[in-house]
C-alpha cells in the first residue's frame, strides 16, 4: 500500500500521480490522505482506479482519499482485515544458505581472538 500525504494546495493531478506510483510500484492500493476536501473530479478520478479483490474475494477501491477531519471523526481506510495482509504485501526474499555459512564462519574465525590474548595474560 502506498500512502501520499497533502497538506495543501490539493491538485487533480494529485490522485492521478498516485495511480502512476501504485502501478509502477506494483502495490496493490494506494491512499490519498488530505487536509483540504476533495473535489468531484478527483473523487471520479480514484474511482476509476479500479479495485483490488483479495485472496478472500472482497474488493477494495485501489485508491482512496481521506481527509484528516474524516480520520479524526473515526473513517478508517478501506483494507482487508488483519489476518489476510500477510498475502498482501510481498515478504523479503530468504536468505541463501552459503552466505549465511560463510559469514557463520568468518564470525568464528574471528570471533573472540583479541579477547583470548588478555584471558591467558590474566592472572588467576
Amino acid at each position: 500500500m502506498i500512502l501520499s500525504v497533502k497538506g495543501g494546495g490539493l491538485k487533480a493531478d494529485d490522485i492521478r500521480a498516485l495511480g502512476h506510483v501504485v502501478t509502477r510500484e506494483n502495490a496493490q492500493m494506494g491512499v490519498l490522505i488530505t487536509m483540504q476536501d476533495p473535489t468531484q473530479p478527483m473523487r471520479a478520478d480514484a474511482a476509476s482506479g479500479g479495485f483490488y479483490q483479495s485472496p478472500s474475494y472482497s474488493r477494495y477501491p485501489r485508491l482512496q482519499i481521506l481527509t484528516g477531519k474524516e480520520l479524526l471523526d473515526g473513517k478508517r481506510i478501506d483494507i482487508p482485515p488483519l489476518r489476510q495482509t500477510s498475502v498482501t504485501f510481498r515478504r523479503a526474499p530468504k536468505a541463501k544458505v552459503e552466505i549465511v555459512t560463510r559469514l557463520r564462519s568468518i564470525w568464528d574465525d574471528t570471533a573472540g581472538t583479541e579477547d583470548t590474548d588478555d584471558l591467558e595474560d590474566a592472572e588467576p
